[in-house]
């Protein structure tokens, strides 16, 4: 999944002004919720551990409600936060498993 978002940010420079796209966004935002709330149901079944499911969540609940509101400011004000959150929960899993 990571690999996907390298190839998508190189693409970037080849594809022009499509990627700013407002369906774009919110396909991609879809895309990261629906894999973001697998890899969750992944993580507690393997490991047990609620605390970065509980942050996780949050930060999955920030992405779903940016996919809500207009292209613009208010979308990365909800989502970046989201992102934020879920890339924090993520690490903290790592830390634990390592």
């Amino acid at each position: 999944f990571h690999a996907l978002g390298v190839v998508l940010v190189g693409l970037l420079g080849i594809g022009g002004g499509a990627f700013f796209a407002p369906q774009v966004h919110q396909i991609g935002l879809m895309l990261a919720v629906a894999i973001g709330a697998v890899g969750l149901g992944f993580g507690v079944a393997r490991h047990g551990r609620r605390g970065p499911l509980l942050i996780a969540a949050a930060g999955l609940v920030l992405m779903a409600a940016g996919i809500m509101v207009p292209h613009g400011i208010w979308e990365a004000l909800i989502t970046v936060p989201g992102v934020a959150l879920l890339a924090f929960a993520h690490i903290r899993n790592l830390r634990h498993c390592a």
